[in-house]
């Protein structure tokens, strides 16, 4: 009998995303993700408990599938997040992901990247949240995979 087990020792949720534009790596080695510039790399800091991963798979024509969508809410509003924001449109992104025990995994690689997108909202409700919902979708070939942070260089 094949089982699948629960791991013992991961705690449930992420905390933290990196999104890394694939223009931006070098190469991707094992766990071991290599950039051609340290800077070049987007942190979202998001409302606790706001991070969800979703990746249904599927069996297709070249193998197994996989269609990821990580989707998030950032608080609140200001110019720079809008810069940025606007910015991260422009771009396909291998998205790393810290969970709640430390452990980092990434979705994307160098050919089968994610797509970003976001919106600014408000509630109706003056006690409802206003901010930003954001999300990176795509079609990949293979699950999260681990990651070592820090990251390498060339």
């Amino acid at each position: 009998m094949k089982s699948v087990n629960k791991q013992s020792d991961q705690l449930s949720g992420h905390l933290e995303v990196l999104a890394v534009p694939q223009s931006n790596i070098a190469g991707i080695s094992g766990s071991q993700i290599t950039l051609r510039d340290p800077e070049f790399v987007f942190e979202l800091v998001c409302a606790r408990e706001s991070l969800k991963l979703q990746s249904p798979s599927e069996y297709s024509q070249p193998g197994n599938a996989y269609k990821p969508v990580i989707s998030g809410f950032i608080p609140g509003r200001s110019s720079d997040n809008d810069t940025i924001l606007d910015l991260m449109l422009r771009f396909r992104f291998v998205v790393v992901l810290r969970n709640a025990d430390g452990k980092y995994t990434r979705t994307g690689d160098l050919n089968h990247a994610l797509k970003f997108g976001y919106e600014y909202s408000t509630s109706p409700d003056p006690a409802g949240q206003h901010g930003y919902t954001f999300s990176f979708s795509g079609a990949v070939l293979t699950p999260q995979k681990s990651v070592k942070l820090p990251f390498s260089t060339e």
